[in-house]
């Protein structure tokens, strides 16, 4: 069993085998009339009856951590019970899973941030896959958001410790999958040996904005200005001193993305 704050949503995950699903699902019926039956989840929508809802996370939270104190791993939660109810605003889906099913499949890519600081991107958010490699990167871990885990690459067991995590593996019925070819020593795919570092430069910067060559420059510009409102640092002004230097670092690597394609469309006029 498990217990998330996501982005629509409180979600408890529990396995259709679990004693404590009956249980779950009756306090469900009898105290909420908002609650509607899915084909493998019960979704509560009530936003007036706050105070049972927090019943039932706390409920399900300590469940979840009895659970976890029996698992090999033993990694603690990303998420605490005091943020998560702070979203108990939300509707509550109760998610019934198959004891042995594979709830989640993750992609885990890398790539150096200059060279002070890499990235680790989740193709999705999960906090599972987040717990587990910042149990194993703690000592050079900067700070995280949603889908990223921003490294501090100066360390010197950086490489090492890297190459440690990588290897396809399953966590709390969540598989993970490296990009193995983003974890090549310069932190980039491959690229075509004809390229020259300028070339390969250029690329990732297109490939930072998710612009195509082809795009003209207003188009760039525009995606550009588009992604630094979004993650620009007052956006997150007051929040979580880890969510700030994540939006810093996402701010800094944009703007030098836009900096490398500006002078190519510069020196090619």
């Amino acid at each position: 069993m498990r217990v998330e704050a996501l982005s629509r949503f409180v979600q408890i995950s529990i396995e259709e085998h679990n004693p404590l699903l009956p249980k779950f699902l009756n306090y469900a019926k009898k105290h909420f009339q908002k609650q509607y039956h899915l084909s493998s989840s019960i979704l509560i929508l009530d936003d007036g009856e706050r105070f049972k809802k927090d019943y039932l996370i706390n409920w399900a939270y300590y469940s979840s951590m009895q659970s976890q104190e029996q698992d090999e791993n033993n990694l603690q939660s990303s998420f605490t019970l005091e943020s998560i109810l702070e979203m108990s605003y939300l509707p509550i889906r109760i998610k019934i899973t198959s004891t042995q099913s594979i709830l989640e499949c993750v992609r885990i890519s890398f790539r150096m941030i200059g060279v002070e600081s890499a990235v680790l991107s989740l193709d999705k958010p999960n906090h599972i896959a987040k717990r587990y490699l910042g149990a194993l990167l703690s000592n050079i871990i900067i700070s995280s958001d949603l889908s990223n885990i921003y490294l501090d690459s100066r360390n010197a067991n950086f490489w090492a410790m890297i190459m440690n995590i990588i290897g396809n593996k399953i966590i709390h019925n969540v598989r993970l999958e490296f990009d193995y070819d983003s974890f090549k020593p310069n932190g980039k795919k491959s690229q075509p040996s004809y390229m020259t570092r300028k070339e390969q430069n250029l690329s990732e910067a297109y490939r930072i904005l998710g612009c195509s060559h082809s795009d003209s420059f207003f188009d760039i510009r525009a995606k550009y200005l588009e992604l630094i409102k979004k993650y620009h640092p007052d956006k997150v002004f007051g929040q979580n001193e880890e969510v700030i230097k994540a939006y810093n670092i996402k701010f800094i690597e944009l703007k030098e993305a836009f900096d490398i394609i500006k002078s190519s469309f510069e020196i090619a006029s």
